[in-house]
């Protein structure tokens, strides 16, 4: 983050925030968990258009499912939710037709991040 030289100003109140910040309602597991099962449709369309042979559909589908199965749970395991999400991303790399899906995966892992 760029910090700047404000030697000589003169102001009657200054914050400077710094970091990340985030504006807005936090996302509840149970949004994360939709958007889990949104992908997995994704999925499935992308093999049935014959874009992502059905093997890889079915390991990147099955890594969503764990991942969704861990945000239910009462005391859910943030590590274990990264480590599954991240194995998803590096199925996906390589596969063109799903950089949407991969880019999105990219956005939950930030969001589990912060909120879980």
């Amino acid at each position: 983050m760029t910090t700047f030289n404000q030697q000589g100003q003169q102001v009657n109140h200054q914050y400077n925030s710094g970091g990340d910040m985030f504006f807005g309602h936090p996302p509840d597991p149970g949004k994360l968990i939709e958007q889990l099962s949104a992908l997995a449709a994704r999925l499935d369309a992308l093999a049935a258009a014959g874009s992502i042979d059905a093997t890889s559909a079915g390991q990147i589908k099955e890594v969503l499912q764990q991942s969704s199965e861990e945000l239910k749970r009462p005391e859910k395991n943030k590590n274990r939710i990264l480590q599954l999400l991240k194995k998803g991303e590096e199925l996906l790399k390589g596969v063109s037709s799903a950089a949407g899906i991969a880019g999105y995966i990219e956005k939950l892992i930030h969001y589990i991040k912060m909120f879980v």
